[in-house]
C-alpha cells in the first residue's frame, strides 16, 4: 500500500502518521533520530509492508501483474490498492476523502517542524501537491506510473499496470475489499488504536 493507506492505518496519531510515512524516506541506522511516537510509527510501515507482502490474498493480484511488471508487481500493486481505497472509500470511512486528506495534512503540518529540514521540505512539497488525493483518479494512477517509467534506469512498462488493473477489475476490487478489513485488524491490534 501506498501514501493513503499508510496514512489511514495511522489511526489517526500525528506520530504513527509521521513515521509511516516518512519511513521510506530515511535510513534504518537514522530512526533513532525520532521520538518515540515517530518510531512506533515506522515500526507499523514495516509491519503493514511485511503483512501484505505475505499475504495470500494480496499475493493473487500480485502474480497476475507479473507479466507486465516483473519484479516490480509488489510496487505496483501498492499504488494500485492506494486507488482501490480512494474507489471504495465510502466502505471504510464516514468522510469524504477530501475531508480525510485535509485532517491528514493538518495533523503532519503540527509535526513537521520537528523533522530534520530536508524531510520538511520533502513533506511540505507533498502536501502541496495533494500526495493523498494523487491516486483517487484513473488519470492520477497513470500520471504517477508514466512519471515512474520517466524515472527508472532499467526498461519498466509501469504504464500498463492501469490496463492490467482494468482487464482484472472485478478480481482486484474483490481481493481488496477482502484484505483491507484484514488489515485494519492487524493494525488495530499492533498499535492497540482499534
Amino acid at each position: 500500500m501506498n501514501y493513503l493507506a499508510h496514512a489511514y492505518l495511522s489511526c489517526g496519531d500525528p506520530g504513527l502518521l509521521m513515521g509511516n510515512l516518512i519511513t521510506d524516506f530515511i535510513p534504518k541506522k537514522e530512526e533513532i533520530l525520532f521520538t518515540e511516537e515517530i518510531q512506533k510509527g515506522i515500526r507499523l510501515h514495516r509491519f503493514i509492508d511485511q503483512f501484505m507482502d505475505n499475504d495470500e490474498i494480496v499475493k493473487q493480484g500480485t502474480k497476475r501483474l507479473f507479466p507486465s511488471q516483473g519484479k516490480y508487481a509488489s510496487v505496483v500493486i501498492d499504488i494500485l490498492y492506494d486507488y482501490l481505497l480512494s474507489k471504495f472509500w465510502n466502505n471504510y470511512d464516514d468522510r469524504s476523502l477530501r475531508e480525510f486528506a485535509d485532517d491528514m495534512y493538518s495533523l503532519l503540518m503540527l509535526s513537521i517542524p520537528d523533522l530534520p529540514s530536508d524531510l520538511q521540505l520533502r513533506l511540505t512539497a507533498m502536501i502541496k501537491r495533494d500526495f493523498l488525493m494523487l491516486y483517487s483518479s484513473e488519470n492520477g494512477v497513470l500520471k504517477s506510473l508514466n512519471y515512474m517509467d520517466t524515472r527508472t534506469k532499467f526498461k519498466s512498462s509501469f504504464n500498463k499496470a492501469l490496463d492490467d488493473y482494468m482487464a482484472f477489475a472485478n478480481d482486484y476490487d474483490r481481493e481488496f475489499n477482502e484484505f483491507f478489513p484484514i488489515i485494519i485488524k492487524e493494525v488495530g491490534q499492533f498499535c492497540d488504536c482499534t
